[in-house]
């Protein structure tokens, strides 16, 4: 009662239903009463918006063929009815006037009738008023209920009069005879004569309330009865709402009184007495009321108790769903108690769905569960102790073999409470709900707390992979079915006979590409023009973007505006009046004829989706949706050369991971590419001959063939494409992967553009070589080293310095075995990389590259300090033994040690220091204040990579190597000489004069 008296004092709350007496005012936007016809008085008949005088009229001109809303506009006011309301007497302002249109008493109206007949029409009614006088009124109605005047000495208002003499007069309580005559002219009282005083007071006590057509009378009902219905009123007028009359409202109210009812919740309102005393509508009101407040009553905590769950406590409403979640079907207290838990966390937490398909899908698991534990578990699952894993293996099992052989579920039902066929999809939500019920439990330690067994959690698998399926877009021949004429007029005579907007949604979804909610809930002010282009603003409530331009062709336009003018007339129809421009910004575009009398509420998906499958149906063309008219849309646009950038923003997704989703041209890429130049293999007749180029364009017709064609008989290869079929359906290939001498093999135009612009860089890289180059750099010009990428080069003339590869180089292998090498008939020696003064910045080589190239590097310069053969020659050399760890002999002095420059080669250092280059190394921690290593940690061994001097690393000429054995003489004078030249408080300059490289030899002596 406290909440309730809160709500109804709040500043929001309508003060029309405030009073024990609520008035309604004509003209109300939901509880209206009056008649449709302008200053009309009169009630209305029924459940029409007409009086009875009109509604008679209305129906033979309706029959001659007049519209409704010409009626509407012609149509004369009658005056006001009958029992409307009570007024006062003109001349007795204590007394109800009798005659409603005179607006006298009953004393006063016989007098002026008397008037009328002595002196006929000469009399004058305003003279005639001048000379009455004011009679002393009867006081209030003796009725505990009734807030009327008394009309008579008797105490009673002149309906609770007739109704007191209609049930026999209890009590015997009447007047004398010709007590106005005998009592009232000479002004003495008027006695009243009782058979039984206290059953007149007890009939006045107990009498209903007379129903008026404004008023719902709410005396003498309890305080917390008058509250529900007083808040019920209001809240009905806050949401989408049907018509509510008054009378079946005041018939509740007298039941309720009658009965001595406290609250609406006291009793379920089945009953057959109930809805002979109220009627049907007034049961309906009752339900949906206690519905409401039910929310108000209980807590959260007694949700928990009786077994379901309200979503209003959490400030929750889901879309199509009611607010009570019943979870009353799972018999296991435990496991009922695990689903509510994780329900609520779903609802308070900050992404909780809008729809209710992750509680139907819980509530499905848990009934599913909960049966087969009470047909097959001991003590039928109510102890959780007794439950193991063999119970879990058995409940998938059942599921599994239901799904198999398509068996009903154990509980759950459909819509009409058919069972449901499990199915794939049912099966994995059963899995998938259950699954993180059962963990989440775990991981909260209530499965613990219950005693659940962690085998029994552990043996629930997982659902698996969900299979996914796309929509696809239209046909052509559907498309051209869907969009003809002849259909279309099926369409809107056969399943929208009253014209709601059947046709005009469709065609709008179709040429915007829009979802159809979004296309059903437009606004009447959708429409627009903006420097003379049609516009239609919309809202994406499915990823929060509101108020979205969105320009459409002229047709469209036209159409809708054709639409506004109907939805106008509809409501003219409806209230008489046009919609002022606050209604009109809430308006629909496409308004619901049910429950909607102001025309916000849209149509629904529900209603506009049976229309269209019985179309489809009737046109027999297989199994469509609207929405796949979104996805012909983006096919279509992608065709015509849009960007995915711009089908994203066009069909207003969040990513262009979304936007692929509606894309279903998977070869369109490819289609690209095969528009371009293609380039014949080294295999065939004229190898890099162009096959196709501006002189020769393929047409539209020979791309799409040719498209076809790679596409179901090719394998992507390096910078190509194999046209072996063998190898498309996986086999091994016959040549062991000789691309280059294979006719099978044709490059696109891509690859020919990388290789010109390979060539164009070795160009630069040969200009900035020295004048005078040696022997060495002149080779490594004139042979380039490959380019990472199977690229065949067409043999051209130049001399030995150009820039142009040798004919028919293979760069990059796609395999390591000598079949894929340079062809048999252009083989020549392994060409080395050119050493260049060049100071252009370097590629950055990404991480996963780096580490390898390094190794790489590393393993060609020991191989090269041992004197062995270059990598392309290493079949050919033999490898000397593991244990052979003499240092190589150095190279002479024409010959190139490492094929990078001085600063970025990566020189074998030795596994050891020798003393001067501990030296330097304690040095280099203390100039550059680098903690030095801890001396009492023990030392590790230094890998041989980062063993070495600072000099060494960085590349500069160093001193005869140090072995593992013994170091040389040569070795020991110059470890002396560098420490002698490292100063012990600062960093070591570089010497002027570096002593002579010298080669050496195979025992690490100089020569």
């Amino acid at each position: 009662m406290e909440v309730l008296t809160a709500l109804i004092n709040a500043p929001s709350f309508d003060p029309v239903f405030r009073t024990d007496i609520v008035t309604i005012p004509p003209d109300h936007p939901v509880f209206r009463w009056n008649c449709l016809i302008t200053d009309c008085g009169r009630p209305t008949m029924g459940h029409g918006d007409l009086c009875s005088t009109h509604q008679k009229l209305w129906r033979r001109q309706r029959d001659a063929g007049t519209s409704r809303a010409e009626f509407l506009r012609t149509a004369t006011p009658d005056g006001p009815g009958h029992e409307v309301e009570e007024r006062a007497c003109r001349i007795c302002p204590d007394r109800p006037a009798r005659h409603l249109t005179l607006e006298l008493c009953h004393h006063h109206q016989f007098r002026w009738y008397h008037h009328r007949d002595r002196h006929g029409a000469v009399g004058d009614f305003d003279d005639w008023l001048l000379t009455q006088q004011a009679a002393p009124g009867y006081g209030n109605c003796l009725v505990r209920v009734c807030p009327d005047r008394a009309h008579s000495p008797l105490g009673l208002c002149y309906r609770h009069d007739r109704h007191y003499r209609n049930q026999d007069s209890p009590g015997g309580a009447v007047l004398p005879s010709q007590w106005g005559n005998r009592y009232e002219r000479t002004g003495r009282p008027t006695p009243v004569e009782y058979a039984d005083g206290p059953a007149f007071r007890r009939w006045c006590a107990t009498a209903a309330a007379v129903p008026r057509t404004a008023q719902i009378n709410l005396r003498g009902l309890h305080p917390l009865l008058r509250a529900e219905i007083q808040w019920g009123m209001f809240w009905h007028t806050q949401r989408p709402h049907g018509r509510w009359e008054l009378a079946p409202l005041q018939r509740l109210a007298d039941y309720g009184r009658t009965h001595g009812l406290r609250s609406l919740t006291d009793t379920s309102w089945d009953g057959p007495d109930q809805r002979t005393a109220i009627t049907r509508e007034g049961v309906y009101i009752a339900q949906a009321v206690a519905d409401a407040l039910h929310a108000l009553y209980v807590t959260p905590q007694d949700t928990r108790e009786l077994g379901y769950i309200l979503t209003e406590h959490f400030g929750r409403k889901l879309t199509n769903r009611g607010i009570r979640l019943d979870l009353t079907g799972v018999s296991q207290r435990w496991l009922r108690d695990l689903i509510w838990d994780h329900l609520v966390a779903i609802l308070r937490s900050p992404d909780c769905p809008r729809s209710g398909g992750t509680f139907d899908d819980m509530r499905r698991a848990g009934l599913e569960l909960s049966t087969f534990l009470e047909l097959h578990a001991p003590t039928h699952g109510h102890d959780p102790r007794a439950l193991t894993a063999e119970h879990m293996h058995r409940f998938v099992a059942d599921q599994r073999q239901r799904e198999r052989d398509s068996l009903a579920s154990l509980a759950a039902r459909g819509v009409h409470g058919k069972p449901s066929i499990v199915t794939a999809n049912t099966r994995q939500r059963v899995f998938h709900r259950t699954r993180r019920l059962l963990r989440g439990a775990l991981e909260s330690g209530e499965a613990e707390r219950l005693g659940l067994d962690r085998d029994f959690i552990a043996a629930m698998p997982s659902p698996g992979p969900t299979i996914r399926r796309s929509r696809a877009p239209f046909a052509d021949g559907v498309a051209r079915a869907l969009a003809d004429e002849d259909n279309l007029c099926k369409l809107a005579d056969h399943h929208d006979p009253l014209d709601h907007g059947l046709r005009d949604a469709w065609e709008t979804i179709i040429v915007t590409g829009r979802r159809c909610s979004e296309i059903l809930t437009l606004r009447l002010d959708c429409l627009g023009r903006y420097g003379g282009l049609p516009m239609l603003w919309h809202d994406q409530t499915k990823v929060g973007n509101y108020d979205q331009a969105l320009r459409i062709p002229e047709r469209v336009h036209q159409l809708l505006q054709a639409r506004q003018h109907k939805t106008l007339e509809l409501f003219e129809t409806r209230n008489n009046r046009p919609p002022t421009a606050q209604e009109r910004a809430q308006m629909a575009l496409f308004p619901t004829n049910q429950r909607n009398r102001d025309g916000r509420t849209p149509l629904s998906y529900n209603w506009f989706h049976k229309g269209f499958k019985l179309w489809i149906d009737e046109l027999d063309i297989g199994g469509w949706v609207p929405h796949q008219a979104r996805h012909s849309l983006a096919t279509n646009l992608l065709r015509a050369g849009a960007s995915l950038t711009h089908i994203r923003r066009y069909l207003g997704h969040v990513s262009e991971r979304m936007a692929e989703h509606y894309i279903h041209l998977t070869q369109s890429d490819l289609e690209d590419v095969l528009q371009h130049v293609w380039v014949a293999g080294p295999g065939t007749v004229n190898p890099g001959d162009l096959l196709t180029g501006p002189t020769t364009p393929l047409t539209r017709e020979q791309a799409q063939a040719l498209a076809i064609d790679l596409s179901r008989r090719s394998t992507p290869a390096e910078r190509g494409f194999c046209t072996f079929q063998p190898v498309v359906d996986g086999g091994a290939c016959p040549w062991n992967l000789d691309c280059h001498n294979c006719d099978k093999f044709v490059l696109s135009g891509a690859d020919l553009l990388y290789w010109r612009r390979k060539r164009e860089q070795w160009r630069l890289l040969s200009e900035g070589a020295p004048t005078t180059p040696s022997p060495t750099t002149s080779t490594a010009i004139s042979n380039p080293p490959p380019a990472p990428s199977t690229v065949w080069r067409k043999p051209s003339p130049a001399s030995a310095s150009s820039t142009i590869p040798s004919p028919w180089t293979c760069a990059n292998p796609r395999t390591t075995s000598s079949a894929c090498g340079p062809p048999r008939s252009a083989q020549q020696t392994w060409p080395t990389p050119p050493r260049t003064t060049s100071t252009s910045p370097r590629r950055p080589t990404p991480p996963n590259e780096r580490s390898h190239e390094h190794r790489r590097r590393l393993r060609v310069a020991h191989r090269r300090r041992a004197g062995g053969p270059p990598p392309q020659d290493r079949d050919s050399t033999p490898a000397r033994p593991r244990n052979d760890r003499s240092p190589p002999a150095r190279q002479g002095p024409g010959q190139r040690r490492c094929s990078r420059s001085p600063r970025q080669r990566l020189p074998h250092l030795p596994l050891r220091q020798s003393r001067s280059q501990s030296c330097r190394h304690r040095s280099h921690y203390r100039d550059r204040g680098t903690p030095r290593p801890d001396p009492h940690r023990p030392r590790r061994r230094a890998r041989s990579h980062l063993a070495g001097t600072r000099a060494q690393r960085r590349g500069r000429p160093q001193g005869p190597r140090t072995t593992r054995s013994a170091p040389s003489a040569s070795a020991s004078v110059n470890s002396s000489a560098r420490s002698a030249t490292c100063k012990p408080n600062g960093p070591r300059k570089p010497s002027s004069a570096s002593p002579p490289r010298t080669p050496r030899s195979s025992s690490g002596s100089a020569n």
